[in-house]
């Protein structure tokens, strides 16, 4: 193990990170695979946008090294990343040609009949990462085994998923009681490393060996690098929100600029209309008619003075919204023509000029609401369905949102969820149950308050571990621990419902019954955190003035 590696590894900065990847806290790794095997062949299976294969292209060009790279995988999508279509094979082929055409290659075909265009024991470091099924992942293993070369090194992502039908971690358990070579990071889903027993003694890695004194220390130093990783994504969407907000802001402030002028004109226009009503007043009969004929030429020019005043305070009010987002093609598949469900909806977040428009793309939406009449959308009726606009787009339900074991599993390809969750006492056991009635590969939105921008922000966020704590406590929906805390921190200047101190805590005290009180406090963080602990990957986190979202793909 060359020291000076690990110590440039520290400074690896990846040319592709545009998409969020589960593998992004392995990156800083790859990098460094390369240069300590030095590979003559490194192929990958399952490449999806190429964040861990460009890491390992990129080490192989920066290091000069003489190694042929191939990524080899179909780029339809399987049941637990979702299906997708040819732009993301375009955008990674485009990416490769740019960058790496002189030794990387892609192979657009399945994994078993890319097998045939390698020679036996000719591939000295692999990558798996397709189908993470125990039947498909074992299958791949073997199928490309006899392609491996004396001492090859293998890799196998999400060795510490264990939810659902994933089961590369049994086949890791299997091939490390026959592989003694070895070694695992548990950060970012996990990975597993190992090296063939057949090394010669001058490709053995020592640091896989079972008793090496390097193992916990490369394990702690690379998880700190790939944490890294992951902050430098993070900062990266933000600065790209923030582009995005000071463009929204440009924009509004010239329609402000527009309206003022407008305004202006309105203006002076009343003030003519009030001089030529002064004319009257002072006027002898014999000026009376023309004075008529001034004002009647000054209301045609002011007609619809009270329309355009109320035209314009719309406007003003509707600068403060949520235009719809400006790269929401980019996600639009995950809902166009697809089965869909809405916990407390509907919401004008997801309309037609909401942020999110995504209820003009579904083929249904069935909705879920904990009573049959609440204060936010009035009354539900089970036999007319779930009605948006007066149209009926799919069943309604009276359930509680901890409890949709009344509806059959992995039924949706998207469930909504718009400013709800801070109801909820018990969230993780509301998450849970949404994914239960989620397909594989389907995606969940959430939008939850900003305390900032409302009558929360007196009030903490909560903590992550509390909100296990809930979960682990069973905490029912009748909860009212944070009462107190709430009823001391609530700003009801902000919420003029509520009423006076003595009205907002009578109602909190039947919240089973209206579900009014903000039980916890989110932000973005925490919701990624949530995210993070079903195993979701990150589609897009966006933080709004009023509002955070996130979108995870089962």
């Amino acid at each position: 193990m060359n020291p000076n590696n690990l110590i440039t590894t520290a400074s690896f900065t990846p040319n592709s990170l545009q998409f969020p990847s589960a593998w992004l806290g392995h990156l800083p790794f790859a990098w460094w695979m390369i240069r300590e095997v030095t590979p003559k062949i490194f192929v990958e299976l399952g490449t999806y946008y190429g964040h861990s294969y460009f890491s390992f292209c990129q080490s192989v060009l920066e290091a000069g090294i003489l190694t042929k790279c191939y990524a080899v995988d179909t780029w339809q999508g399987d049941e637990h990343v979702g299906q997708y279509n040819e732009e993301v094979f375009a955008k990674v082929n485009a990416h490769n040609l740019e960058h790496y055409a002189g030794f990387s290659r892609l192979l657009w075909m399945t994994f078993d009949d890319a097998v045939t265009c390698f020679a036996d024991e000719s591939i000295e470091l692999l990558h798996i990462d397709g189908l993470h099924t125990y039947e498909a992942v074992r299958h791949d293993f073997e199928t490309w085994l006899p392609k491996l070369a004396p001492g090859a090194v293998v890799m196998f992502h999400d060795t510490n998923v264990r939810e659902h039908d994933f089961g590369v971690w049994k086949l890791w358990e299997e091939l490390q009681a026959r592989y003694s070579y070895n070694l695992e990071f548990v950060h970012s889903h996990g990975l597993g490393v190992l090296q063939l027993n057949n090394a010669p003694d001058d490709k053995k890695l020592e640091w896989l060996q079972p008793d090496s004194p390097e193992k916990l220390r490369l394990i702690n130093y690379f998880a700190a690098l790939g944490s890294r990783q992951v902050e430098r994504f993070e900062l990266n969407e933000l600065k790209q929100y923030v582009v995005n907000l000071n463009q929204v802001v440009a924009e509004h402030d010239g329609q402000i600029a527009n309206l003022s002028q407008a305004l202006n004109e309105r203006e002076g226009q009343i003030t003519s209309l009030n001089q030529a009503l002064a004319e009257i007043e002072s006027s002898k009969a014999w000026k009376l008619v023309t004075a008529i004929r001034k004002i009647k030429n000054t209301v045609h020019k002011t007609i619809g003075l009270k329309g355009f005043i109320i035209k314009l305070i719309k406007k003003v009010f509707k600068l403060g919204q949520n235009n719809p987002m400006k790269d929401f093609q980019e996600i639009e598949n995950y809902f166009r023509n697809k089965n869909g469900l809405e916990i407390g909806g509907p919401s004008g977040f997801f309309k037609k000029n909401g942020f999110l428009p995504i209820y003009g793309l579904i083929t249904n939406l069935d909705g879920v609401n904990f009573a049959s009449s609440t204060i936010w959308t009035g009354t539900f009726d089970e036999e007319k369905g779930f009605i948006i606009d007066g149209k009926r787009v799919g069943k309604q339900y009276i359930l509680d949102a901890v409890d949709l074991t009344s509806i059959e599993k992995s039924t949706y390809d998207f469930v909504l969820s718009c400013n709800n969750i801070e109801h909820i006492a018990n969230p993780m056991k509301a998450v849970e149950q949404w994914l239960s009635v989620l397909k594989q590969g389907g995606v969940l939105v959430i939008v939850a308050p900003r305390k900032e921008s409302n009558f929360d922000h007196n009030r903490k966020i909560v903590k992550f571990k509390h909100l296990i704590s809930d979960y682990q406590n069973k905490i029912k929906e009748d909860d009212l621990t944070h009462l107190e805390e709430i009823l001391m921190l609530h700003d009801l200047k902000m919420d003029p419902p509520a009423g006076t101190i003595e009205q907002f805590k009578k109602r909190s005290l039947e919240n089973f019954k209206n579900r009014c009180l903000h039980q916890h406090v989110f932000d973005l963080n925490l919701l990624r955190k949530i995210f993070e602990h079903f195993n979701l990957s990150i589609i897009k986190s966006i933080q709004l003035y009023s509002d955070y979202i996130i979108i995870g793909q089962k």
